[in-house]
């Protein structure tokens, strides 16, 4: 229903009789569209800088939370467990 009325008010903006109401519209979807324009070196230190954040944040994960997790679901477990991708599924007891 919202997704109607802001298509509705949308539109209401782009076609309106006034000038004025159709400069709005623009300027609106200018400020939408708006992006930063950067360095490719800095798009390429922010992505490994990313990527990095989240290799740590996953293996932490996978450390403190999932295999112990698992560990203490498992009556028995094998020497250097590792767990990767989600948790496994448990069926029955």
């Amino acid at each position: 229903m919202i997704a109607t009325q802001i298509h509705q008010f949308k539109h209401w903006l782009q076609y309106h009789p006034s000038p004025s109401f159709r400069k709005m519209f623009l300027i609106l979807k200018r400020i939408r569209q708006f992006e930063i324009v950067t360095p490719k070196l800095l798009n390429k230190c922010m992505y490994t800088g990313y990527r990095a954040l989240s290799s740590v944040v996953d293996s932490f994960i996978r450390i403190f939370l999932t295999t112990p997790t698992f560990k203490g679901r498992a009556s028995h477990v094998g020497k250097r467990l590792y767990l990767y991708g989600a948790f496994p599924m448990f069926r029955g007891h």
